[in-house]
C-alpha cells in the first residue's frame, strides 16, 4: 500500500511538473488528488496546512533579507563593495573576473540570495569584463557561478527554508556554510586565473593603486565591511535571532543608503514593490508544500523509502555519489526551495540511517 501511495503522490507531481503547471499549483493539485483518491482526510486539511506552514516566525527572515538585498543594490552599497575589492586584486591576470567572484562572495555574506547577487554585481562588472578581453559567455559564466555563493555563504535563504522544513538550528546551518563557501570561492578564483592565462590570453597589468587609495576605498566601504560582522556576529553571539538579524539588515541598508546619499524614499518604495512578488513566490511554495509534507509524514513514505533503499547502499561514498546525481537532475527541473521542501525529508533520513 505504501508503495502505491508513493507512486500516486510523486507520479502525479511529476506529470504536472512536465505539463508546465506552476510549482505551487502542481503541489496543491497533487495533494488534492491524493486525498480524493485515498479518502484519507477531508480536503479542509489542505488550506489548514497551507496557512500553518507559512505561519512561522523564522520564515519572516526571508522577505526581510530579500528587501535588504534590493536596498543594498539601489543604495550604493554594492558599488562601494566592488570599488573596495578592485584595488588589492588589480595586479592579477583577469583581475575583473577575480573582482566579480570576491564581490559575489562578500555580497552573498551581506544578502544570501543568488538573483540579488547577479543583479548587483553583474550589472556593474559585465561590460567592463567584456571590454577587458573576456568573451561575453565567459563574463556571464563567471558572474553566474559567483552568484551561486549566495545560498552557501550565510545568511542564506535556502538555509532558512531548510531549517524551517527540517527543524534544524539555522545559526548552526549558517556556521556550516562558511568554510564550504570560502573553499568554493577559492576554487572559482583558481579556475578564473587559469582561463584568463590559457584560454582568454589576458594580459597581466601592473597594480598602480597606492595604499592610500586602498585606505580611502576602505573608509568609503566601512559600512559595507561592518555589515556581515554586525548581522552574522549578532546571530552567533546570541544577541538576536536570524529573523531579528534580517530586520537589522534592513535597518542598516536604509541607514547606509541615506548616509551614502544614494537612497531616497521613492527608491525604498520601489524596493518594497520588488520584494512583494519574490516573497509571495517563496511563501506560497512553502505553504503549498505543507499538505504535501503532511501526507508523506502520515503515510510514512520517507521511513518506508529508507527501509527499502539503505540495505542496497553499502557505503557512505555511494550515497554521496547518488545524492549528487539526484540533486543535479532535480536542480535542472525545479527551484532550490521546492527541492528542499520535497526531497529533504526523504534524502536526509537515508543519510542519517547510514550514520
Amino acid at each position: 500500500m505504501t508503495m502505491g501511495y508513493g507512486i500516486l503522490l510523486f507520479g502525479v507531481l511529476l506529470i504536472l511538473f512536465f505539463l508546465g503547471i506552476p510549482l505551487m499549483f502542481s503541489i496543491l493539485s497533487t495533494s488534492t488528488i491524493f486525498l480524493l483518491v485515498t479518502q484519507m482526510k477531508p480536503l479542509t486539511v489542505i488550506p489548514q496546512k497551507f496557512i500553518g506552514q507559512m505561519d512561522s516566525f523564522t520564515f519572516m527572515a526571508v522577505p526581510l533579507f530579500i528587501f535588504a538585498g534590493y536596498l543594498m543594490e539601489r543604495g550604493g552599497i554594492s558599488r562601494r563593495l566592488v570599488d573596495w575589492v578592485k584595488i588589492p586584486l588589480g595586479g592579477f591576470r583577469g583581475h575583473l573576473g577575480a573582482v566579480a567572484i570576491v564581490a559575489c562572495a562578500v555580497f552573498a555574506a551581506l544578502m544570501g540570495s543568488g538573483p540579488a547577487t547577479v543583479a548587483a554585481i553583474g550589472g556593474m562588472l559585465l561590460t567592463p569584463m567584456i571590454q577587458d578581453g573576456y568573451p561575453e559567455e565567459g563574463a556571464i559564466g563567471i558572474v553566474a557561478a559567483g552568484s551561486t555563493l549566495g545560498p552557501i555563504i550565510p545568511p542564506s535563504i535556502p538555509m532558512i527554508t531548510y531549517g524551517v522544513t527540517m527543524g534544524v538550528s539555522i545559526p548552526m546551518l549558517f556556521a556550516g556554510g562558511i568554510m564550504p563557501g570560502i573553499l568554493i570561492m577559492l576554487t572559482f578564483l583558481c579556475v578564473n586565473a587559469y582561463l584568463a592565462k590559457r584560454k582568454y590570453k589576458l594580459e597581466k597589468r601592473k597594480n598602480t593603486a597606492t595604499i592610500k587609495e586602498w585606505l580611502i576605498a576602505t573608509w568609503k566601504a566601512a559600512g559595507v565591511i561592518a555589515f556581515p560582522i554586525v548581522v552574522l556576529g549578532g546571530i552567533y553571539t546570541g544577541i538576536f535571532t536570524p529573523t531579528e538579524a534580517a530586520a537589522v539588515a534592513v535597518a542598516m541598508s536604509i541607514v547606509l543608503g541615506f548616509a551614502y546619499r544614494d537612497l531616497t524614499v521613492g527608491l525604498i518604495i520601489e524596493c518594497m514593490k520588488k520584494t512583494i512578488p519574490s516573497t509571495a513566490l517563496c511563501t506560497c511554495i512553502m505553504g503549498a508544500a505543507g499538505s504535501f509534507t503532511w501526507i508523506m509524514s502520515v503515510t510514512q513514505l520517507p521511513t518506508k523509502f529508507v527501509d527499502a533503499v539503505v540495505p542496497h547502499l553499502h557505503s557512505k561514498a555511494l550515497y554521496m555519489l547518488l545524492l549528487i546525481v539526484i540533486l543535479l537532475i532535480v536542480g535542472a527541473l525545479m527551484d532550490t526551495l521546492t527541492s528542499i521542501i520535497l526531497l529533504a525529508p526523504i534524502l536526509v533520513l537515508v543519510g542519517e540511517a547510514l550514520g
